[in-house]
């Protein structure tokens, strides 16, 4: 007579998928919660065509209890300096590490070579994401972000040789400049509004000094743009943008716009032309009456900046 086991062959399957459980959460804990895991000290990079290596002198997890989930050294490209909250832009490499029992850290961490997909033509700011997997969402192959460390510099990739056009409002008499073919398509549809034609001005972007591009508080202004290849007078307005209120009189910070190449000793080097910055003396001819502390800027027409434009020989 045969003797029939209906429980061996569950049992079994309850094993294996016990065991595969196990392994994947071995391999990516799920849910793991929210841990303190921080840089300690600095983090770098390298790359070369394909590849990067990405370093960080120390990951720590300050937690009193609790493993962290697998962790990860992440180098994105952003528009401007991070400071939280949702990734937008782009990630050029990671590295894999991890994960840390409670107070535990890892010194001296070396990526070796792993892949790097760089970012579109252009200037842009890096910082190095620390991330931990989580298991509960669903960006970032479910990595969330931890810690992150700012590279002061902006890098520029690509040739980035866009044609940098030249606008002219007849109407309120302010110069633009823009390196963007679709901005530029768009103020030739009436985007920005009527009185805006090209005045056949343009040169080539290139070299190595990103160009930082703001604009006017909207109120009370100044209703212009402003251009500038210093980096030190770029970061001075982004940081009198933090701490100047935004019911005064401002520079607000708007992308890396295009590049430029510094000249030498007032003379361009081979194969590039000038490209002036011009000031109206609009501050003086300004109205100086005052609301509290505040000039009162005229809203439209020129502005004390003399519309920060930038001319071009040809």
């Amino acid at each position: 007579m045969r003797q029939v086991n209906c429980g061996t062959g569950f049992a079994k399957n309850v094993i294996r998928t016990f065991a595969l459980a196990l392994f994947l959460f071995a391999l990516f804990p799920i849910g793991a919660r929210a841990s303190n895991v921080d840089f300690v000290g600095t983090a770098g990079y390298t790359y070369q065509g394909t590849t990067a290596v990405l370093t960080a002198e120390r990951v720590q997890n300050v937690d009193a209890v609790g493993t962290s989930g697998f962790l990860r050294l992440e180098l994105w490209a952003f528009p401007s300096a991070y400071a939280g909250g949702t990734l937008n832009g782009y990630k050029l490499a990671q590295h894999l590490f991890g994960p840390l029992a409670a107070g535990a850290f890892v010194e001296n961490i070396d990526s070796g070579p792993v892949q790097f997909l760089p970012p579109p033509a252009g200037a842009w700011m890096l910082a190095m994401i620390l991330s931990e997997y989580s298991g509960v969402h669903h960006t970032n192959d479910g990595f969330v972000v931890r810690d992150w460390f700012n590279f002061n510099a902006p890098v520029v990739f690509g040739a980035s040789e866009a044609t940098v056009i030249e606008f002219h409002n007849t109407i309120l008499d302010h110069y633009f400049l823009t390196a963007s073919s679709i901005e530029a398509a768009a103020i030739d549809a009436g985007s920005a509004g009527p009185g805006w034609v090209r005045t056949g001005n343009s040169f080539k972007s290139g070299g190595v000094f990103p160009v930082c591009r703001f604009y006017g508080s909207p109120d009370p202004g100044p209703n212009s743009h402003f251009f500038t290849a210093d980096a030190a007078e770029c970061a001075s307005l982004r940081q009198l943008q933090l701490t100047a209120s935004p019911l005064l009189p401002r520079w607000n910070f708007e992308s890396f716009d295009f590049v430029s190449t510094p000249h030498d000793g007032g003379l361009c080097p081979p194969a590039t032309v000038p490209a002036y910055r011009a000031y109206n003396n609009g501050f003086a001819s300004a109205s100086t009456a005052t609301t509290g502390s505040a000039p009162a800027w005229p809203r439209y027409g020129k502005s004390w900046t003399g519309d920060g434009y930038t001319r071009a020989s040809q």
